[in-house]
């Protein structure tokens, strides 16, 4: 680093690792360090700039970083998923045991312990939940394998496998699961006396009243937790949707960027630089099918870059200790026409502002807001420490549409300098080409890059994207989580569906002898139609209001990962109640109608 540079303040940035001694606490070693910090820094750089504190916080946190709430969501959606697919297993139990319950009071009669049948029962359990783990243990490998390369920038993905830890974790979920899908239909199979299970009769071995308020009771909490997980994932797509349709404040459609390295003694000085980048403009510009072209080092969506501080000199000193700062940007004169971000007022760069002459910088709106409050800022003056450490002073000579420089983010001050100049870190460092065609800009890409080629073979070109891949790219995150989210919400959703019309058609079937009497005694098909539609939803009406009750304390919990969404979303929870309405009748309504068609006399004939 030329020395210059490391006397410059705004070239350091201090990263420390460090391991607490035996009897010290954490928060005794930050306060050591910021105390070190504030002294070493505030006399080896008087007023400049200094952190108000030292950010800690522990190295597995700093690795990871922003991934931990998305997976910490999609942890979430697994465990709800687990416990809708453990409450079918109960129902389905349930009915198996109700189907055995002579058998389990026969085996009580010889002699077999209730400690026994329990046995026996979660036996079943176990044997299935099992079996469903080892199919999944054989898919894990490739899942991971999946979810890594998809899920865009995870940290240490390279590390994330199947191993010995993972094994001994699915095998204590899968006991667990057992446990929990077994315990309560194993328990209703050995609570019933011996008695009563041995009389014969459909009548008397037909599922009771305990039991069919065990299997509703299970599918009331089943369709709660689906709720849930709707009301997560409709949170979620719909955070995402907003998302990508944020406006940037640019063209996003039919634009070309790339990337460029003009580095090495062909670049040495600005001159050798700009008469490149004006060789390449000129050509580009000169394509079939290139509208517009222009210059900068990062585009809306891009990335926040870098800042620096700033100084108004037309304005009274800031208080003590109070500091100015904008995201840099540079900028040709086609740069803004050919990005179609609008100039509020003022006026674009010259031509002729290059070199000696690139005194002057174009602000975006929301800098005017923050230092020129209520005031025209054309004409007024910028001063920025890019050579000397007295600073340059720079005339405003116009004001530009906020862009965002990430989707999601909050717009932040930004400036803009000639790219055609000698400004430190502007044509020494990488550049951006955009071109704007008025179709599909993507054939354009192959030519262009051959223009390059053709002014320098050796120079480095990367990152050739459209507008819209970089927007994409920037929030794949979001889109994946939400993806999968919506996956395990429409599984869920179906499970629940399977379970509800499971149940009915169970009870209908042992309500067969019932229903055929209420039929025989003048009973209206539509009446029978109703009562047993109402009798499946009931139980889907109370899990939609208990878990309405829940989705409104957890859609809280992940208000860190939505834009510009509420978690009380009023939209959200109506198409939720609406899917699940739906899907609860569709479910329940098969049933209903074979109970309403039932034939009297066969009903009563096979009792």
């Amino acid at each position: 680093m030329p020395e210059n540079d490391l006397q410059t303040h705004y070239n350091h940035l201090g990263y420390v690792v460090g391991r607490p001694r035996p009897g010290v606490t954490v928060a005794a070693a930050i306060q050591e360090v910021n105390a070190i910090q504030h002294q070493d820094f505030v006399r080896f750089n008087g007023g400049g700039p200094v952190a108000d504190g030292v950010i800690a916080r522990p190295l597995l946190e700093d690795v990871v970083g922003d991934i931990k709430t998305p997976l910490y969501v999609l942890l979430g959606a697994v465990v709800c998923l687990l416990l809708i697919a453990c409450l079918n297993l109960s129902n389905l139990l349930v009915a198996r045991v109700a189907a055995r319950r002579r058998e389990a009071a026969i085996r009580s009669a010889l002699g077999s312990s209730r400690f026994g049948l329990l046995r026996q029962q979660l036996a079943e359990s176990v044997l299935i939940c099992t079996l469903g783990s080892l199919l999944g243990i054989g898919i894990a490998d490739g899942a991971t394998r999946w979810l890594t390369t998809r899920w865009s920038g995870m940290p240490r993905a390279e590390s994330v496998h199947p191993d010995g830890f993972v094994i001994v974790f699915v095998c204590a979920v899968t006991l667990a699961a057992a446990l929990l899908a077994g315990l309560f239909p194993a328990l209703s199979a050995t609570r019933s006396g011996i008695l009563t299970a041995l009389q014969g009769g459909s009548r008397a071995t037909s599922a009771g009243a305990p039991r069919a308020s065990l299997r509703k009771s299970l599918l009331t909490a089943e369709v709660a937790l689906t709720v849930v997980l709707l009301m997560t994932a409709g949170l979620l797509f719909r955070s995402f949707l907003r998302l990508r349709s944020q406006d940037v404040g640019c063209a996003t459609k039919n634009v070309l960027t790339l990337n460029f390295y003009p580095r090495g003694d062909k670049y040495s000085r600005p001159e050798q630089i700009i008469n490149f980048d004006t060789q390449l403009l000129d050509k580009v510009r000169s394509m079939p099918g290139v509208q517009a072209a222009g210059l900068t080092n990062v585009v809306p969506g891009g990335g926040y870059y870098g800042d620096h501080e700033i100084w108004t000199p037309d304005q009274p000193p800031l208080p003590p200790g109070e500091h100015r700062f904008a995201a840099y940007r540079t900028a040709d004169p086609g740069y803004f026409p050919a990005m179609e971000i609008p100039l509020v007022r003022g006026r674009n760069f010259a031509d002729n502002e290059r070199l000696d002459r690139d005194r002057v910088v174009i602000l975006n709106q929301e800098a005017v807001r923050r230092f020129f409050p209520g005031e025209d800022p054309i004409g007024k003056h910028l001063r920025v420490e890019w050579r000397t450490p007295t600073g340059e002073i720079y005339e405003i000579i116009g004001v530009v549409r906020d862009t965002a420089y990430e989707l999601g983010r909050p717009t932040r001050p930004m400036m803009w300098f000639p790219i055609l100049s000698g400004i430190p870190g502007a044509v020494a460092d990488s550049q951006m080409l955009v071109v704007r065609s008025g179709s599909d800009v993507s054939p354009l890409a192959i030519p262009v890059q051959k223009i390059i080629a053709s002014l320098d073979p050796d120079l480095p070109v990367k990152n050739v994207l459209t507008m819209e891949q970089i927007l994409g790219r920037s929030t794949a995150n979001s889109s994946f989580s939400a993806t999968l989210a919506v996956a395990f919400a429409s599984l869920a959703l179906l499970l629940a569906a399977v379970g509800l019309y499971g149940v009915l058609a169970y009870l209908v079937t042992q309500r067969t002898s019932e229903i055929g009497v209420r039929i025989a005694l003048g009973a209206g098909r539509q009446h029978v139609l109703g009562m047993v539609l109402f009798d499946g939803l009931r139980p889907a009406l109370l899990g939609l209001t208990l878990g309405l009750f829940a989705s409104a304390a957890a859609s809280h919990l992940i208000r860190s990962v939505l834009y510009n969404t509420s978690p009380d979303d009023g939209s959200v929870f109506a198409v939720v109640i609406a899917a699940l309405l739906l899907t609860a009748v569709g479910a329940c309504l098969l049933p209903a109608w074979r109970a309403a068609q039932l034939d009297p006399m066969r009903a009563l004939r096979s009792e």
